[in-house]
């Protein structure tokens, strides 16, 4: 990806864009939120109601209990299994799909570049510890989404991170804009 110099020419229409919409979009990106310790929490809860759903009704049918745990241990890990996939890819790739439609919406190409980079330099900060944050970058390093994917995915792992960008895009315009008007030249 090329880099372009952040200037007030095109920092001017992204803050303009965000000082308009974002407070919708921040409303709606937190109601798509990933927690990620849900994203385990969830399949064990799954696997072990079903387990023990299964082990209730084995023992409803007067089934020895050594042979009910057994039999009730097998759906139990087969709903885990299921239930982990699904939250570990389907679930996730679900909320990314619709934050990725929602800045699609909201921002242009040149706009969701500039906010790319931006976003880039916060996560790397703030979030870069995170299993996500790794994984999106390696995703990103192998040009495998484009700045609108990249920009869904962090907000889908950290909403906060759209008033960061916000943010520091209107610390950069007022900067290059008063770097332009000469305030800083004495």
């Amino acid at each position: 990806m090329e880099t372009t110099r952040l200037s007030e020419e095109n920092l001017a229409p992204l803050a303009f864009n965000l000082s308009i919409k974002s407070e919708r979009i921040e409303k709606a990106l937190y109601q798509n939120l990933v927690e990620p310790n849900n994203l385990t929490l969830f399949p064990v809860l799954t696997g072990s109601g079903v387990g023990v759903v299964g082990a209730g009704l084995l023992a409803l049918f007067s089934v020895p209990t050594w042979l009910g745990v057994v039999l009730a241990a097998v759906p139990g890990y087969l709903a885990f299994k299921y239930s982990k996939r699904y939250f570990e890819g389907d679930y996730i790739n679900a909320r990314i799909n619709i934050n990725r439609n929602l800045i699609v919406s909201t921002l242009d190409s040149d706009d969701a570049e500039t906010l790319g980079r931006i976003a880039a330099t916060i996560v790397r900060s703030n979030f870069g510890k995170e299993k996500w944050a790794s994984d999106l970058k390696s995703r990103r390093e192998q040009t495998f989404c484009d700045d609108y994917h990249y920009l869904a995915a962090i907000f889908t792992f950290a909403p906060a991170c759209w008033h960061l960008c916000a943010a520091k895009v209107y610390e950069l315009h007022a900067t290059a804009s008063k770097l332009k008007s000469g305030v800083f030249n004495s």
